[in-house]
């Protein structure tokens, strides 16, 4: 018996005397990134917010310099971290599926099954006459046919005692869809460069697609460690703080909620894609692409900071057995 608890006594302090994790109090988490490129340091990062125009004719305009962006990013194999919103990001998967942009849906749906509401919106937006004692049905399809035709400047191919069918409609929009197709295959090739900007109401559905979030808010939601996306960039009076294997950066501030990273965030607005191509040749900072692959390194009951792994090393403790009074071998 005295033997087995003289060689607990050992093994204690022989394991107390090796360096050890140990719990921490503090204000970060440990990341390691895929990307071996980005050790601990200081950074910069900025993104370019993509301004979306509100009516077709602009948005088409803004498409085709997208494009213009998008081709030259990926000939010379640049990249440059976007911020686009929800909706253009929508757009753009719609084209893919040769569907109408958000916005449009209400002049592509089937005019017998449109609310009233939507029925109002038409009303507020196109006014031209329609055939008499047609009924209600065609005379929003009629608009809805205007629609398209002023959207392809081609307002005088409206006839408006012309009973126009659901077949009409889909030639038209046809032509429609042949102008737009090529700028959403373009664009998407630069997934990994774009950041998602939503609302607090939309934050969920953006963060579906499991790319960054851009929020401008002065209260960071609740749940952003339960959704898809792994990166959050904010814009507003909020605090450096730790959301649970997530990264958060802070407009015009320089986090430390990464272990041993300080990123500082700027975010510029663009109008015009065009703007950003002399840039791409220039941009040096930290690029969102290079960031998307890491993982949070856990340690046990920890809260982190600037406490170290390991405590320092301690001299090994050890027992002079000459001195002890202990008796090794078989007891009689």
């Amino acid at each position: 018996m005295k033997k087995t608890s003289l060689l607990l006594v050992v093994l204690l302090l022989i394991s107390t005397g090796c360096g050890n994790i140990v719990a921490r109090k503090d204000k970060s988490q440990i990341v390691q990134f895929e990307n071996t490129k980005i050790i601990p340091d200081k950074y910069d990062i900025t993104f370019y917010r993509l301004l979306y125009p509100n009516t077709p004719n602009e948005k088409d305009k803004f498409y085709a310099q997208l494009d213009v962006l998008a081709s030259k990013i990926l000939a010379h194999k640049k990249d440059i971290n976007l911020i686009i919103p929800l909706e253009l990001y929508k757009d753009l998967h719609n084209l893919q599926l040769r569907e109408v942009r958000e916005s449009e849906k209400v002049f592509y749906k089937h005019s017998y099954s449109l609310t009233d509401e939507e029925r109002e919106f038409i009303d507020s937006k196109i006014k031209v006459n329609t055939p008499e004692n047609s009924g209600s049905v065609q005379k929003y399809l009629n608009k809805q046919i205007a629609y398209w035709y002023s959207y392809l400047k081609k307002p005088e191919l409206y006839n408006e005692n012309k009973n126009y069918t659901e077949l009409d409609k889909d030639r038209i929009v046809d032509e429609v869809f042949e102008n737009r197709k090529r700028f959403s295959n373009t664009i998407f090739a630069l997934g990994n460069n774009l950041t998602i900007e939503v609302t607090v109401d939309t934050l969920a559905e953006g963060a579906e697609s499991g790319l960054p979030i851009f929020l401008n808010t002065d209260s960071l939601p609740d749940n952003l460690d339960l959704l898809k996306s792994k990166i959050y960039v904010v814009k507003g009076e909020i605090e450096d703080s730790v959301i649970p294997n997530k990264l958060l950066l802070i407009a015009n501030k320089n986090v430390k909620n990464i272990k041993d990273f300080e990123i500082n965030t700027k975010i510029l607005n663009i109008t015009n894609p065009l703007e950003l191509i002399p840039i791409l040749d220039e941009y040096q900072d930290l690029k969102i692409k290079d960031m998307q692959n890491f993982k949070i390194k856990l340690v046990p009951n920890s809260v982190l900071e600037k406490a170290s792994l390991k405590r320092e090393t301690r001299e090994r403790q050890t027992i002079d057995f000459e001195k002890s009074n202990v008796i090794w071998g078989i007891e009689k």
